[in-house]
């Protein structure tokens, strides 16, 4: 069963139950489906889907999770950048990572911005996320 297929199966069973609360935020299942379902459709019409790497460029929070959720559901991988990084680092994790698209919060809606990588690549089957350390853990 793949994240997305027991995110629906969840959203079936308790439809009203609350799946994030932040700062004064509360999202049921049901809504969470719907704006991740939204989001996904958009990917896909843009071409997103297995073998591709979508940047999720967002703060921490619920907005965060309805993109991680869209990017799987959509059937591709996603990177997490953080917006407070420098932007060198910023612009280093797209590059080198081939993504081919971005989410971004901007005036509090998710959007979705095409990336044009040189030569992107496809990461393995099954693959996730892709994460970038700092290396100094070793």
């Amino acid at each position: 069963m793949t994240l997305a297929e027991a995110l629906a199966a969840v959203v079936a069973r308790r439809p009203n139950a609350i799946a994030i609360q932040d700062s004064g935020h509360r999202v049921s299942y049901a809504m969470l489906w719907a704006t991740v379902g939204e989001l996904s459709e958009s990917l896909a019409r843009g071409g997103i889907g297995a073998g591709t790497i979508v940047a999720i460029r967002t703060p921490r929070g619920w907005q965060q999770i309805v993109a991680i959720c869209a990017v799987l559901v959509a059937g591709a991988s996603y990177l997490p950048v953080d917006p407070a990084y420098p932007p060198a680092v910023q612009d280093y994790m797209l590059v080198d990572s081939t993504a081919t698209a971005v989410i971004e919060l901007v005036d509090g809606q998710l959007t979705v911005s095409a990336l044009d990588p040189a030569e992107p690549e496809s990461p393995p089957p099954g693959t996730a996320y892709l994460l970038y350390t700092s290396g100094s853990t070793g």
